[in-house]
């Protein structure tokens, strides 16, 4: 099914529309006598556009007039190799950041996870979380207010292929000797986006931590019966530029009521907090600042 036109081609690509059509003039890139501003294109196409662009950026070897003519399949096992020299040297992840987008709009889980996966065994999951999930969930328009050309569709399966590899991970991640801090993790009330709360998970699972996961929509009823039962150490939320009406001062106040020696984090990025006026939350600006924090904690 042909569902982009050649503005959203160069947009998602990063090849502007003039290179697009001289390469399918010089080239046949698409195999099309002629491009306008009215072609349409396939999923297929926007992979290969990528991953001619993405080959030819990797390395000087690759010639648009040989590649082009190459299968998505041909360019994505060529690509694959790349990424892995380019992984070990670059701390610029432009490429990769629109490789993995280009995966989640066309609906290939596969190529997703599979990349994605390289990505974390060169990386890291904190360095990739930061550095490259977080940037694409914004571009994505999940974490900000900025206007994107990503469909309602696109959004939930990125988040949703997200969710599953944190699922895995977590699951799959030996959790060190525990300590005596209890951390329980939620989202407030009509909140939903717990993409950031399971990267918390995972990096506290990693360091021993013992979790009470409550995850998305957690009423200050449902956190009291919660706290009150397990007694946390800590709490721990994710604020959003998304979320119009913040009912973090009321969880803020029954926290430091009831539970005067727990800390309460909130994560997010500095502009979700401008206009949040409360003293008694701990706040966390980037992915990497909770490592941080447990290292302080461990010392």
């Amino acid at each position: 099914m042909n569902c982009f036109d050649l503005k959203q081609m160069a947009h998602f690509s990063g090849v502007n529309e003039q290179m697009i059509t001289l390469w399918n003039k010089k080239y046949g890139i698409f195999h099309e006598d002629k491009i306008t501003a009215t072609s349409k294109f396939s999923a297929l196409d926007l992979k290969k556009l990528q991953n001619v662009a993405m080959l030819t950026n990797l390395n000087p070897k690759y010639k648009i007039s040989t590649i082009s003519q190459l299968s998505v399949e041909e360019l994505s096992i060529r690509l694959e190799f790349e990424l892995q020299n380019y992984l070990k040297n670059e701390s610029d992840y432009e490429d990769i950041i629109g490789l993995l987008i280009i995966f989640l709009l066309t609906f290939d889980s596969p190529s997703f996870e599979n990349i994605l996966s390289l990505v974390i065994r060169q990386l890291g999951i904190e360095k990739c979380f930061s550095a490259i999930i977080y940037p694409i969930l914004e571009r994505l328009g999940i974490l900000s207010n900025k206007k994107t050309m990503i469909s309602v569709a696109r959004q939930r399966f990125a988040m949703n292929i997200l969710r599953k590899f944190f699922y895995f991970l977590i699951k799959n991640t030996a959790r060190p000797v525990a300590n005596e801090r209890k951390w329980v993790l939620f989202l407030t009330n009509n909140h939903y986006q717990d993409l950031y709360l399971l990267y918390s998970c995972l990096v506290l699972k990693q360091h021993g931590e013992t979790i009470i996961y409550l995850g998305e929509d957690i009423s200050l009823s449902t956190l009291e019966e919660c706290a009150i039962s397990v007694n946390p150490t800590h709490f721990l939320t994710y604020i959003s530029p998304l979320q119009t009406e913040n009912p973090l001062s009321d969880y803020s106040h029954w926290i430091e009521d009831n539970f005067p020696e727990a800390v309460f984090i909130v994560s997010g990025n500095k502009s979700s907090f401008a206009q949040l006026e409360i003293d008694t939350i701990h706040p966390l600006f980037r992915p990497e600042d909770l490592r941080d924090y447990i290292d302080k904690l461990i010392i």
